[in-house]
C-alpha cells in the first residue's frame, strides 16, 4: 500500500507494539513488537515514529514499521515517559503530554479497580 505522509494514517502505541491503521477502512497495515510494557507512548513525525516501551526509546520507519534504532535509556528504569520533539519553530512540542497523562490515569484506575475487586473477594 502506498502512502505519501504520516498524517494519512492512525498510529497506536499499545502493549509493547506500534500499529499502523488505514483510517478509511480500519485495516491494520503493519504491527511492530517493541518491548513488553503496559503503556507504549508514541510521537509521530514525518520522518519517524518515536516510541517508548519497556524502558527503551525506539525510532521506527512510518512506512514499514521497521525499527531504525533503539536506546536502552540505561539507569532510567521502566517508569512512565513523555516524549517531546523540537519543531521547526525552535519550540519543544509535547503533544503527547495530554494523552500520556490520560493513559497514566487510566492505568492507575485499572490497578485500583483490580486491587479493590481482589480485596472484596478475599
Amino acid at each position: 500500500m502506498n502512502s505519501t505522509s504520516t498524517d494519512q494514517h492512525i498510529y497506536l502505541g499499545i502493549k509493547g507494539h506500534v500499529v499502523k491503521i488505514d483510517p478509511a477502512r480500519g485495516e491494520e497495515l503493519w504491527r511492530t513488537k517493541l518491548k513488553s510494557s503496559t503503556i507504549t507512548n508514541i510521537v509521530v513525525t514525518p520522518a519517524r515514529i518515536l516510541a517508548h516501551s519497556g524502558g527503551h526509546l525506539f525510532a521506527l520507519d512510518p512506512e514499514r514499521g521497521e525499527i531504525l534504532w533503539e536506546n536502552e535509556l540505561d539507569g532510567l528504569g521502566y517508569g512512565f515517559c513523555t516524549i517531546g520533539i523540537q519543531g521547526n519553530d525552535g519550540n519543544v512540542h509535547g503533544a503527547q503530554a495530554t494523552t500520556a497523562a490520560a493513559q497514566q490515569a487510566m492505568v492507575a484506575a485499572s490497578i485500583a479497580t483490580s486491587s479493590a475487586a481482589a480485596a472484596s473477594s478475599g
